[in-house]
């Protein structure tokens, strides 16, 4: 009786495993997943600036001058004021919104174009060895919209994950709005 039970719970078991895998593979290879430029690059639909964290105050946001931006850190009650863009990526090899599941949670992966990889990995080289609130870098979309603000512990090469506690609407409206 015992054996009966254990055979169809170990075979919804690897049914289940199985077709994660399928679906991760599906949806990756579907034409929906990226709008690729003519050189095979995707193209931001909305634009990405990404901006060293000069300061965070408490509260509300204060007005602040041209070119710095002032806008609620979505991980707190704080404000994070963020200098002029470091970066303002427009083309990337990859973006994906996926469901991580080391972290359990819905990310956006992108994977930046050779010439932004190295600036973005001189600027987290950078960030890394300032003080708080300093050695944080912040991912505007649009202008208006911080997606996340990360401590930056030690430089960042290789495609970058942004994570946020993102729902999974929320992840490939992100990823979408990339180009993906």
């Amino acid at each position: 009786m015992t054996v009966r039970r254990l055979v169809p719970v170990s075979m919804l078991a690897c049914a289940l495993v199985l077709g994660a895998c399928a679906d991760d593979s599906d949806s990756s290879t579907t034409p929906d997943d990226t709008s690729p430029a003519s050189d095979g690059q995707i193209t931001s639909k909305e634009p990405l600036t990404i901006h060293p964290v000069a300061d965070q105050a408490a509260g509300e946001c204060p007005a602040v001058d041209e070119p710095q931006l002032a806008l609620p850190d979505p991980t707190s009650e704080d404000c994070l004021i963020l200098d002029e863009p470091a970066m303002a990526p427009t083309q990337f090899e990859g973006v994906e919104a996926t469901l991580d599941p080391n972290l359990g949670a819905w990310v956006v992966n992108l994977t930046l174009i050779d010439a932004d990889s190295e600036t973005f990995g001189e600027l987290t080289a950078q960030t890394a060895q300032l003080d708080p609130p300093q050695n944080r870098i912040a991912l505007v979309l649009d202008g208006s919209e911080l997606l996340v603000a990360p401590v930056v512990a030690d430089r960042i090469v290789g495609p970058v994950q942004i994570s946020g506690g993102f729902s999974e609407t929320d992840a490939k409206d992100i990823a979408e709005a990339l180009g993906g």
